[in-house]
C-alpha cells in the first residue's frame, strides 16, 4: 500500500478511549476539540511548561499503515514554515497511541461568519491561496480544503489546520475531502495538481460570499448530477447579491466562476495569479500575498539554479 493510500476501514475507525485525562505522563487533557477519520484533537495543558496547547492523537486499532501516514503528516508540517500553517511541536508515543502537539489557536471557525462581505472574502481567499502556494511549490496538493479546516484569527488572518489528506501531485487512488469541495478530477481518479486545490478555493469563496454551496452535494455520488445540472446556474446566486449594500463586483464573480470550472485547464494556473487578482480586486495589502511567490522561490525547483533564483528575487523586489 502506498503511504498516501487510506484504507476504507480507517475512515470508519473510532477512538479507543475518549475519556483521556493524561497523555504521555505530561499533557493534561482539558477537553476534546474535535475528531476526524484517523485522530482526535484535544486542548491540553503541558505539565512541563504550564502552557495550553493542542494535541492530535491517532486512534488505536486502525488499519496497517495509519501510523506511517500520521508520522508523514507531522514531518511534512514540521518542514513547512508559513504564518498561515499551524505550527507543530513534539512528536511522541504513549500507551494510548502516537501523537503530536501544536499551537492552540484563538479565533473563529469560518462557518460562524457566513455570509461575509465580498472584500473580507477576498482577504480570506488571498491568505488561503498564499498557504496553498507554499504546498504547491513543493509538489503537494492539500485535497481537503473546506471551511472546517480553516480558522480565522482575531487579526483577520487565516490558519489552515488539517493536513491529513496531503499528497504529492499525480493520480490519487483514494477519494478524500468534503463533497461540495471535491473537484471532478478527484472523482474521476485523474491526476491532481495545484488546480485541484484552486477548485476547492473557488467553492470556498462561493460559499463564503453567498452562504450556499455552488454544488450542494451531500455525498460524492451526488456530484456528477450536480455538475451537469447546476453549472449554468452558478451565476444566478450573484444576481441575488447585486442588491446588497456592498454588491459583489462582476470581476470577483468571474474569478470564482473561473476557479469552479469543471475542466482544470480552464481554471487559473497557479495561486500566485489568484493572489494578484484578489489583491487588485479588493485593494488589499500586497505584502501578505508575497508568501505564495516566496514559497515557489524556496522550493526544490530552484535548487542549484542560483542565477534564475536571483533574477526572480530581483523582479519580486522591484515589483515587476
Amino acid at each position: 500500500m502506498s503511504k498516501h493510500e487510506l484504507p476504507s476501514k480507517i475512515l470508519a475507525a473510532k477512538p479507543a478511549n475518549d475519556t483521556k485525562t493524561l497523555i504521555a505522563g505530561r499533557y493534561h487533557v482539558e477537553r476534546l476539540l474535535g475528531e476526524g477519520g484517523m485522530a482526535a484533537v484535544y486542548v491540553v495543558r503541558d505539565g512541563a511548561t504550564g502552557k495550553r496547547i493542542a494535541l492530535k492523537q491517532l486512534f488505536q486499532n486502525l488499519a496497517p499503515g495509519a501510523g506511517v501516514l500520521f508520522e508523514w503528516e507531522y514531518r511534512t508540517l514540521a518542514g513547512l514554515r508559513h504564518p498561515g500553517i499551524v505550527e507543530v511541536h513534539e512528536y511522541g508515543v504513549d500507551q494510548s497511541g502516537v501523537y503530536y502537539t501544536m499551537e492552540l489557536l484563538e479565533g473563529q471557525e469560518l462557518s460562524n461568519l457566513v455570509p461575509m462581505p465580498w472584500r473580507a472574502v477576498c482577504a480570506c481567499l488571498r491568505d488561503t491561496a498564499s498557504i496553498l502556494g507554499l504546498l504547491h511549490a513543493r509538489g503537494l496538493v492539500h485535497r481537503d480544503l473546506s471551511p472546517r479546516n480553516l480558522f480565522r484569527l482575531p487579526d483577520g488572518g487565516i490558519k489552515l489546520l488539517d493536513f491529513g489528506a496531503l499528497a504529492p501531485f499525480g493520480e490519487a487512488l483514494e477519494i478524500v475531502g468534503t463533497p461540495p469541495f471535491v473537484p471532478p478530477e478527484a472523482l474521476n481518479r485523474t491526476a491532481l495538481d495545484q488546480r485541484s486545490d484552486l477548485y476547492a478555493l473557488g467553492a470556498l469563496g462561493y460559499w463564503l460570499v453567498s452562504g450556499v454551496h455552488a454544488f450542494p452535494a451531500k455525498s460524492l455520488g451526488d456530484l456528477p448530477r450536480l455538475w451537469e445540472r447546476e453549472s449554468p446556474k452558478l451565476a444566478a446566486v450573484f444576481k441575488l447579491l447585486k442588491g446588497c449594500e456592498d454588491s459583489v463586483p462582476k470581476e470577483f464573480e468571474s474569478l470564482l466562476l473561473a476557479l469552479l470550472r469543471l475542466d482544470p485547464s480552464e481554471r487559473p494556473s497557479n495561486t500566485a495569479a489568484v493572489v494578484d487578482r484578489l489583491n487588485s480586486l479588493a485593494e488589499l495589502d500586497r505584502k501578505a500575498g508575497e508568501a505564495a511567490v516566496q514559497g515557489f522561490l524556496d522550493s526544490n525547483v530552484f535548487v542549484g539554479r542560483v542565477r534564475e533564483r536571483e533574477r526572480l528575487e530581483q523582479l519580486l523586489s522591484a515589483g515587476e
